[in-house]
């Protein structure tokens, strides 16, 4: 790509470059709290007693049938023991942020939104996290590697 044609672009239109997305909340969307009759269909908590704090994601390492890991979108990733349906807390992602001076972002869409395992997470125990920060008063997404 030529570079010079991008900063052109980027002093001609310097208002698109500095644009700023905003969200509409979705007013009108109402869902059924239980499933209609005829679908034949019921609703199960997979993980028996277990309770999340504004889930978000589930996760598990290539190969693993015992654990799951929990996305809680404010807070952290639990990990769930499938074999004693048991959780502890894996990542407390928003005190880790806190202690570093960038906040977890977690108001509207942002917060911890995804965590994804590398293919040889078994041998090498590599992981990604996508979430949000702020910073004064801008906010951060980032893709977080962490061994």
């Amino acid at each position: 790509m030529d570079f010079r044609f991008l900063a052109c672009l980027l002093l001609a239109f310097p208002a698109a470059a500095q644009a700023q997305l905003v969200r509409e909340a979705n007013t009108t969307l109402n869902l059924p709290e239980e499933l209609p009759a005829a679908t034949g269909y019921q609703t199960e908590n997979a993980l028996g007693d277990l309770r999340f704090s504004n889930p978000i994601d589930v996760a598990s390492p290539p190969g693993v049938k015992d654990r799951l890991f929990v996305i809680e979108r404010r807070t952290g990733i639990q990990l769930v023991n499938l074999n004693g349906m048991t959780k502890t807390p894996f990542i407390t992602l928003n005190t880790y942020l806190s202690s570093e001076g960038r906040p977890l972002r977690v108001d509207g869409d942002n917060g911890i939104l995804s965590l994804t395992f590398h293919p040889n997470y078994n041998e090498n125990g590599y992981f990604f996290v996508f979430y949000s920060y702020e910073v004064g008063r801008t906010i951060f997404q980032r893709v977080a590697e962490r061994p």
